[in-house]
């Protein structure tokens, strides 16, 4: 199979591996919910690897990379429901690390992921090690945008778009390389995604994804129930991870709206209620984005949605 449309850049990269013309830094971009992050990834454990080979997953680089404890290798940046993926303190430290030669490899790499959400001191300081890296030092950037990364950063990058696959196209790729995930969890995690293959990713791959899927679908169960207290304190175990909540809300509309568009009723003031719920529930989610009191959000939101 096509490594998901992406053959061309796949086959250059390996060139530029094979021929050790490798730069001080890359900049992967594409769309919002792309798969840039998955290549700039595949393309620094390559540059690692012992047999340098894109799928090698046998070498004792790709195990310790695999295993996320190469001593090489350094990922910063997870986008938060604010927007932004890393600060000031955290460019700081990657500049520090950059002076330490190599552990194990020729090269160390560092991968700043969502690099269009750096702003202020953390983008100066930020632009000032990309422009003289320290020998042996590769820089690999991925961004969601590419007219928001600012154009001083772009300017010091060598720069490649990653395509995005059709949503089908990934789920086929990615049940030939997981055959254990059930198919039950593949159907469903592939229509809450909606064509979002970063979406698709989150929620089948990481221990968050996995706590979304559960949660969003015991929430929209209880309130199809109209259970408000069992609401509410679903809501409430998650009040102290910011992220987890905005990722279950997220998934709770989709559910909505899935249900809405297969309802068989023409009872106007239920369909009138569902639309009130998930307009409900878009407004919490941009007073939360907003740093509305975490509990306060929640508990007002379980009311609205209960108010008879």
């Amino acid at each position: 199979m096509e490594y998901l449309k992406n053959n061309k850049l796949i086959k250059y990269l390996k060139e530029i591996i094979k021929r050790d013309k490798i730069s001080h830094s890359y900049l992967f971009y594409g769309d919002e919910y792309g798969i840039q992050k998955e290549v700039a990834t595949l393309f620094a454990k390559t540059i690692l690897c012992e047999n340098k080979d894109f799928f090698c997953c046998s070498c004792s680089s790709c195990e310790k990379f695999l295993g996320g404890n190469h001593p090489d290798f350094f990922e910063v940046g997870k986008q938060n429901v604010k927007g932004q993926s890393f600060n000031i303190s955290d460019v700081r430290e990657i500049i520090e690390k950059s002076f330490v030669k190599p552990n194990e490899s020729k090269y160390k790499i560092f991968l700043l992921n969502d690099v269009q959400t750096l702003f202020g001191g953390a983008i100066n300081s930020l632009l000032k090690i990309l422009e003289e890296p320290p020998k042996g030092v590769v820089f690999i950037l991925t961004a969601t945008n590419k007219n928001r990364v600012l154009k001083t950063v772009f300017s010091r990058c060598v720069s490649f778009f990653v395509s995005t696959p059709p949503l089908k196209d990934y789920l086929e790729f990615f049940s030939e390389q997981n055959p254990n995930i059930k198919k039950e969890t593949l159907k469903e995690v592939f229509v809450l995604s909606q064509g979002k293959v970063g979406l698709f990713k989150v929620l089948l791959l990481t221990p968050e994804g996995e706590k979304a899927l559960f949660f969003s679908k015991d929430l929209f169960e209880v309130f199809l129930k109209k259970d408000e207290l069992r609401f509410n304190s679903i809501l409430q175990k998650l009040e102290k991870d910011l992220n987890l909540i905005f990722l279950v809300l997220s998934c709770f509309l989709k559910r909505m709206n899935i249900f809405i568009n297969n309802l068989k009723t023409e009872n106007f003031k239920q369909i009138e209620n569902f639309y009130r719920t998930f307009n409900l529930v878009e407004e919490a989610l941009v007073n939360l984005k907003n740093n509305a009191n975490v509990l306060l959000c929640i508990s007002c939101l379980s009311c609205k949605i209960f108010d008879k």
